[in-house]
């Protein structure tokens, strides 16, 4: 299980939460606004390579299904089955931080997200849904119609590399659906030490009242996701020895 290809690069990145409390942060503009600024204080700063955000971590189990369907029911064409898939909202450079490769299409930096409702999916819908179709630049509906700007490579959403499909919207034009408690996800450069004291001083300066919560590297809770699975390996190892003690003792005794 440990050499099981995660599609993720964990070395070096930093995750923590900041939530905005809806008192201070009532519109879904200003929760964006603050994330950005956060973002660009952040990826300012020498021991930081990049920085993004999303409401669920990649191989930390599935975590909101909704439906997608190609053609999309705006009237052009007879609209597609609905098809299950797991949503991620994201936000920054969320795939350059976690290492995720954009397979087809545009990165979320590079996309006017002022313009129309747009959407990334990953491999695994491509398959399904869209066959020997170039999905770049479809119209699908996903709470509403969007075009598809990308397609990034499939991530398991468990530590034994089971993947599903999955959906990523930008936080921008999505921030007014709820106030998301983002996951910030930090790649730090070699050298990054002290990265968490110096998130911490930004959030302070951004917002004193707001707390920095949660902060973990990402490969400490691949390593906690892993933990069940290496216990369940070390009772079976540790029944083995006592069997292979009992059938020696017994062959002893034979003898």
């Amino acid at each position: 299980l440990t050499h099981v290809a995660l599609a993720v690069d964990t070395d070096g990145v930093l995750t923590f939460e900041v939530h905005l409390p809806s008192a201070h942060y009532p519109e879904g503009p200003d929760r964006h606004a603050f994330h950005e600024r956060l973002h660009d204080r952040l990826a300012a700063l020498p021991s930081v390579e990049s920085v993004g955000a999303t409401s669920w971590l990649p191989v930390l189990g599935r975590y909101h299904t909704w439906g997608i369907r190609w053609p999309a029911d705006d009237g052009t064409a007879e609209p597609g089955e609905w098809t299950s898939s797991d949503v991620r909202i994201i936000a920054g450079d969320y795939f350059e931080s976690m290492g995720i490769e954009i397979a087809q299409g545009a990165g979320l930096a590079d996309v006017d997200l002022e313009g129309e409702p747009v959407v990334w999916i990953n491999r695994s819908i491509v398959d399904d849904l869209f066959g020997d179709t170039d999905p770049v630049g479809q119209i699908v509906s996903v709470n509403g119609t969007r075009r598809v700007m990308g397609v990034v490579e499939d991530v398991p959403y468990n530590t034994r590399g089971e993947t599903s499909r999955k959906i990523y919207l930008p936080h921008a034009q999505y921030n007014d659906d709820r106030n998301w408690a983002l996951i910030q996800t930090v790649r730090a450069r070699e050298g990054g030490g002290g990265l968490r004291s110096e998130i911490e001083s930004v959030v302070a300066e951004l917002d004193g009242q707001l707390v920095v919560h949660r902060a973990a590297t990402f490969e400490s809770l691949v390593d906690a996701a892993r933990a069940p699975d290496r216990f369940a390996a070390s009772l079976m190892g540790a029944f083995a020895l006592l069997a292979l003690a009992l059938a020696l003792l017994g062959t002893y005794g034979v003898l």
